[in-house]
């Protein structure tokens, strides 16, 4: 117990907590936007960061007589191991690439967390502040810069596959500036539920749009995201 009291085991343990706040800020903003990867994976990974990072210092202190120990190859595995986790994240599919933002975020917090484990916490702190910066604020700059919004349409209908070129037909009529359709899944009664990626560079109605796939007599149901 008394081990526990030691100054350096306090200021170990005082980078861990650090740890969990920095990794959970950046985290909190994957989990507002319901990603997989969000609030609890960052602090994970940023507690665990920081551990690794205080282990290998110890381990080279304990072992710098023998004068092999090096604590940057143990650092080093972080990010080999960071690498695997955020390729995890990233998905590719009909509508395109996702997850390289939480992948980045993922390996963002494993930086703060090593910065936190060797004591560095105005850089930490920094980094941190910029990352959230980065997350919330710049979303939507960025989407103003790329100059489109992206909207997810799901149609069910009680027709065959073969009826989807259709329904995009119905949806370019709005002047999208690209129409993705994603996977489709047939019904047992004979319909079928299909997805749509859209981008916009105009203000969309999106009642119009849903009223007017809801005028086609085999659409049964719309979804709109």
């Amino acid at each position: 117990m008394n081990d526990l009291l030691e100054p350096r085991v306090m200021v170990m343990a005082l980078r861990l907590v650090i740890s969990l706040f920095l990794g959970g800020a950046i985290g909190f903003e994957r989990e507002q936007r319901g990603k997989e990867a969000g609030l609890r994976t960052h602090i994970l990974v940023a507690i665990g960061s920081a551990l690794i990072v205080m282990i290998s210092v110890g381990m080279a202190e304990h072992f710098s007589e023998t004068g092999t120990a090096d604590p940057t190859r143990v650092a080093a595995g972080i990010i080999t191991g960071i690498g695997f986790l955020g390729a995890g994240t990233i998905i590719r599919s009909e509508e395109g690439v996702k997850g390289l933002t939480t992948a980045a975020s993922l390996w963002v917090a494993a930086a703060v967390g090593m910065a936190t484990g060797g004591g560095f916490y105005a850089v930490a702190v920094f980094a941190t502040v910029l990352s959230i910066t980065s997350l919330f604020i710049l979303h939507g700059f960025e989407r103003q810069l790329r100059g489109y919004v992206r909207h997810t349409v799901t149609v069910s209908a009680k027709a065959p596959p073969s009826f989807a070129p259709r329904l995009a037909s119905v949806i370019e009529e709005y002047g999208f500036a690209a129409v993705q359709r994603g996977g489709t899944i047939c019904s047992e009664e004979g319909g079928f539920t299909t997805s749509f990626t859209l981008k916009s560079r105009n203000e969309v109605l999106e009642p119009e749009v849903i009223q007017r796939l809801l005028d086609l007599p085999e659409v049964t149901r719309v979804d709109w995201r």
